[in-house]
């Protein structure tokens, strides 16, 4: 699902004129932690104390009232959720999600004309 995501969003970038001075996608989130392994963000600490503050009771206060777990998950990691900052570059986005998925369609293009031959 997030693969998918990602891979709209950049599609997204290259239709839109509007789009074509983004030069990277940037986030901040608790959930860092396992999701960005083959993604391709990179992780970058929040410097300001009074940002890292704000973000971790923000979106904690999120996940609480958001996800049908969210007070269970409070309760037992909450010392693992604290708030990233996370960033891909429209080159690394590109490369990463339209490369993969070119290969793919061709693979896919080659099986279909074995089977027709």
């Amino acid at each position: 699902m997030f693969r998918d995501a990602m891979k709209q969003i950049n599609l997204e970038l290259d239709s839109h004129p509007e789009l074509l001075k983004v030069q990277a996608l940037t986030g901040i989130t608790l959930l860092h932690r396992g999701i960005i392994h083959g993604i391709g963000f990179e992780q970058h600490p929040i410097e300001s104390k009074w940002q890292q503050r704000f973000y971790k009771r923000y979106l904690r206060l999120l996940l609480r009232v958001l996800h049908p777990e969210g007070n269970q998950q409070m309760q037992n990691s909450s010392e693992k959720l604290f708030p990233m900052r996370l960033v891909i570059s429209k080159q690394a986005l590109k490369e990463r999600f339209i490369s993969r998925e070119n290969g793919h369609q061709e693979r896919q293009n080659r099986r279909k004309e074995e089977a027709i031959s």
